[in-house]
């Protein structure tokens, strides 16, 4: 496995975020209990549109799997096709059926997940 660090754009929370080989490395800022938590829950449902938890690096770094795509820091000028809105919606969808009633809600109806605003 590769030792190269390529630090990774897009988002808003990449400061010190990194690929390393098939893993992304971030810091310790970003990953919470609950993250975690949700990560291994959604592989062990066999979610497949997310990334696996790894663990914790030598750094202190949370450890994921690379999923390959584009992130973009500023969607609002982007123009979305009634395709791809449509398939944002049904991953929303799936990831809301995985978590809805698991014992990470809580109270709650499910683990909301902040980042589809745009």
């Amino acid at each position: 496995m590769s030792d190269v660090e390529t630090p990774l754009g897009g988002g808003s929370s990449t400061e010190g975020v990194v690929r390393v080989g098939d893993t992304v490395r971030r810091p310790s800022v970003h990953a919470t209990q609950l993250m975690r938590d949700v990560l291994v829950l959604l592989e062990r449902l066999g979610f497949d549109a997310a990334p696996r938890w790894r663990g914790v690096d030598d750094r202190g770094r949370a450890v994921l799997t690379f999923i390959e795509g584009e992130t973009f820091s500023d969607c609002r000028a982007l123009v979305w096709s009634d395709a791809q809105v449509a398939a944002s919606a049904r991953l929303l969808r799936r990831y809301h059926d995985a978590v809805t009633g698991s014992i990470l809600a809580g109270g709650a109806e499910v683990v909301c997940h902040g980042d589809f605003g745009p």
